[in-house]
């Protein structure tokens, strides 16, 4: 469901420093985030769309679990996740993000979202009349 990845390198001098994120994929759609603390975002989940995430500031409790038939299938994964850490989302894996404290973060997606056909899906609710 989600993969946590290490920097495939670093290095730093005088001037400053420079981390390695991502050297692999077929990135084809990067977005800055910012969200103030207490909302989420997500609520949804990819059927073709690999998902990368770089927290740049802040910290937020993500909610993960996998998709079967439309329907959610096993146990409830969480995670914190703050500054630095970079992480990758799989395809069928419903996510949620709580935001515990303003963040700002970078995704970065295997397809490129359309408004004409996005790899965005939610499950549907029922009503229990």
């Amino acid at each position: 469901m989600i993969k946590f990845k290490d920097r495939y390198f670093t290095a730093s001098d005088s001037r400053g420093s420079i981390e390695g994120l991502i050297d692999f994929g077929p990135w084809h759609e990067i977005n800055y985030i910012t969200s103030r603390s207490d909302i989420k975002r997500g609520n949804h989940y990819h059927k073709k769309t690999l998902e990368a995430f770089f927290i740049i500031s802040g910290k937020i409790m993500i909610s993960l679990q996998q998709i079967s038939n439309n329907k959610l299938k096993g146990k409830i994964e969480t995670h914190i996740v703050s500054k630095g850490q970079f992480f990758i989302i799989s395809p069928y894996t419903f996510h949620v993000f709580e935001v515990i404290e303003n963040a700002e973060w970078l995704n970065f997606l295997s397809l490129k979202m359309t408004k004409k056909s996005p790899d965005i899906h939610r499950l549907m609710k029922k009503n229990d009349d």
